[in-house]
């Protein structure tokens, strides 16, 4: 898979990702639903496949969608990763960050 059709379908996800959460933010403010709730657990628990179903088809096998997802909150944290075989960390605020990321940790 292309650099280019890896940034596409992340991309797609990001967007996912979004509106996901702002329907549960919104769920939170109209209908006093907790982010815990039975059916916004639901939500995510889902998004959370769609990331694993995702990451095992553009090859990203060190779980760094996971890690984009859950500890960088989609680039807002602007934390630094490296791939393992990279000696220098780089930022990962965007899908094109990620991408390249997931490229060099599986690429030998």
């Amino acid at each position: 898979m292309t650099k280019a059709e890896i940034i596409k379908l992340l991309t797609v996800w990001q967007e996912a990702h979004d509106e996901t959460e702002k329907f549960t933010d919104g769920c939170y403010e109209l209908l006093g639903l907790e982010i815990d709730s039975a059916a916004l657990e639901l939500l995510w628990t889902n998004f959370d496949l769609y990331t694993k179903t995702l990451a095992a088809l553009v090859g990203d096998k060190d779980e760094w969608m996971a890690w984009h997802f859950c500890d960088n909150q989609m680039g807002r944290s602007r934390l630094k990763a490296r791939a393992s075989k990279e000696k220098k960390l780089r930022s990962v605020k965007n899908i094109k960050n990620l991408t390249t990321l997931i490229i060099e940790s599986t690429t030998k």
